[in-house]
């Protein structure tokens, strides 16, 4: 960057102090271990002809030429690589706060949810015990409906919780009886079906 913005005559008078922002010494220091081959990779940050500052990194490799010692660099401006990791951790950062708030909100809920079931399934519990022998077939089937239903969105109240916990880990893989779940979803259909 320094070197496409200047003029070349600009450039052939420059100096690595003049680019690098570090302090004299600092600069001496790294290019030095990069003289020894010890630090091939470097990150810097450089200041353009314009003024501006931007973040590079620096391939340094030492060299020899008629017996004089160079280091041979190429200079990556890397500014907005670093701008765009820093938003995207920034975001992932956000997202995983958004997901535990998502999690504890599904826990309460869930357990608010439950609460009137549990009511509902004693309330009918209680009616079919106290109306015994009363009932007909179809009042009972529908009482049976009613328990049923109660269940069904129990569970599903549930699976909710759990999916809102997937990728949090702790879930392990385990084999799945996939003709027995369609058959299960069949019954549940039949079901739904039949209390409509």
């Amino acid at each position: 960057w320094m070197v496409e913005r200047a003029a070349p005559d600009q450039v052939k008078r420059m100096r690595v102090t003049d680019i690098n922002i570090l302090p004299m010494e600092a600069v001496k220091a790294e290019m030095a271990a990069a003289g020894r081959g010890e630090r091939p990779f470097l990150r810097f940050k450089h200041r353009l002809a314009s003024g501006s500052v931007h973040d590079v990194e620096v391939f340094s490799t030492p060299l020899s030429v008629k017996g004089r010692a160079f280091l041979s660099s190429i200079i990556v401006d890397v500014t907005e690589r670093n701008r765009f990791e820093a938003a995207l951790a920034a975001k992932t950062a956000e997202l995983e706060r958004s997901n535990a708030d998502l999690e504890q909100f599904a826990y309460v809920a869930s357990h608010d949810l439950r609460q009137p079931l549990r009511m509902v399934s004693s309330f009918v519990a209680l009616l079919e015990r106290r109306l015994a022998g009363k009932l007909d077939a179809d009042e009972l089937e529908f009482m049976g409906f009613a328990i049923a239903g109660v269940k069904r969105m129990d569970a599903l109240i549930l699976a909710l919780l759990d999916f809102s916990r997937v990728g949090r880990g702790g879930e392990g893989r385990r084999s799945v009886d996939l003709a027995g779940a369609v058959r299960e979803a069949g019954d549940r259909a039949k079901v739904a079906v039949y209390s409509r």
